[in-house]
């Protein structure tokens, strides 16, 4: 799985500038304000996995409650 990191760099006319994350030939959104990405690409770039399989997972269920006692604003 091949997978090319959004790379920050200063923009000419604003304050960030990011390259697309493109997975598998695919490239993903990344809304620049929150930095979240569009989970329904993620998943068609990487039709051998399910997201049932991810999502069942125990350190997928402890990340999921992290990321929810998080403070986001």
């Amino acid at each position: 799985m091949e997978t090319e990191v959004p790379d920050v760099a200063p923009a000419a006319n604003g304050p960030i500038a990011r390259k697309p994350l493109v997975l598998n030939g695919i490239t993903i959104e990344v809304d620049p304000q929150t930095l979240m990405v569009n989970a329904t690409q993620m998943c068609k770039a990487v039709p051998s996995k399910k997201i049932n399989d991810f999502i069942r997972l125990n350190t997928t269920k402890s990340f999921i409650k992290m990321l929810e006692s998080k403070t986001l604003y």
